[in-house]
């Protein structure tokens, strides 16, 4: 008989390891009693994504670092600011934001025009743009295995589903970044214009929208790993899904929240009582986990509306 591996930290990280499959006879059922066992079954799958989905994080974080601590100089000499005081004079900006900009911008330094912080971060963010999609397809295709219970081998799986996917990975990837850039500036345009009823409207009408975005961009990437599909349709499903799958994203987002709020919690009392490494330990474990809920609860409404029509006929005509 075979001598089973030992559970330690070096086979934990292993990123080539085979992960553990479903058990014969176990009940599957995607409820919460399964996510649970899905949970502490993976800990080990979840810890070595949430490596490699450093990479997503990275770039950012970087970005935002050498934007605030690079090369600065006084607002006032900057070519920027000249700009949108002309802009401000004429009330071309037309907006309550430029006027909350100008009297916030003369107490702070502009980064060194021409300088290393001046390019840098955009280099970093264009290089994430151009390999969102690709990670994401890698990421969503682990988690697909670890949620049906397939075995998954971390890094070759992650390379494979990036390979297969390369140009339809691409394209949604560029779409998907492009989407989420946008409406991160409508919500924090309508957020600083909030003054009258159209203003609020718009405001809600858009943060709406950023709630049907985030649940449509989790089925969108499950269905491009697992269907031959165009572009058109994988969003026109990833729509009617988000509705037929409410309760589901509903449940999805509760989790999520709640993920958040403990990482907040740990947060506020790092800082309290000086335990700054509460910050950071959630990281660990918190991007691939958040992750695994999204997919967990959406793969079952891909399976029940497109995958289940398919194959329970077939197994009928098989039987017969």
């Amino acid at each position: 008989m075979e001598k089973q591996k030992k559970f330690n930290i070096p086979n934990i990280f292993n990123m080539n390891r085979d992960g553990r499959g479903v058990d014969p006879g176990e009940d599957t059922t995607p409820n919460l009693v399964y996510f649970f066992k899905l949970t502490f079954r993976k800990f080990s799958n979840l810890l070595t994504l949430n490596l490699m989905m450093f990479a997503m994080v990275l770039p950012v974080a970087v970005a935002v670092y050498v934007f605030f601590n690079g090369p600065q100089m006084p607002t006032m000499s900057s070519p920027a600011f000249s700009a949108l005081i002309g802009a401000h004079m004429t009330d071309a900006g037309g907006s309550e934001l430029l006027t909350k900009l100008m009297t916030i911008l003369p107490q702070v330094n502009f980064i060194t025009y021409n300088s290393y912080a001046s390019w840098l971060p955009y280099v970093l963010l264009g290089v994430l743009a151009i390999t969102w999609g690709w990670q994401n397809t890698a990421v969503n295709y682990i988690l697909r295995g670890l949620v049906r219970g397939d075995g998954v081998f971390m890094f070759s799986d992650y390379f494979y589903a990036i390979k297969k996917n390369f140009k339809q990975g691409l394209v949604l990837g560029l779409i998907d970044a492009g989407v989420i850039v946008v409406l991160i500036i409508d919500f924090m345009y309508t957020w600083s214009a909030r003054s009258n009823y159209w203003s609020y409207l718009m405001f809600f009408a858009i943060t709406a929208l950023i709630i049907v975005y985030l649940f449509m961009r989790t089925y969108l990437y499950l269905m491009m790993i697992t269907f031959n599909i165009s572009l058109y349709k994988m969003l026109k499903n990833a729509l009617i899904f988000t509705a037929l799958g409410i309760k589901r994203n509903l449940m999805a987002a509760v989790g999520i929240v709640i993920c958040i709020a403990l990482w907040a919690a740990l947060a506020f009392i790092g800082l309290q009582y000086n335990l700054g490494f509460l910050i950071f330990v959630p990281a660990l474990f918190l991007f691939a986990y958040i992750a695994f809920i999204s997919v967990y609860c959406a793969y079952p409404v891909i399976k029940k509306h497109m995958i289940d029509p398919i194959t329970i006929p077939s197994q009928q005509d098989d039987g017969e």
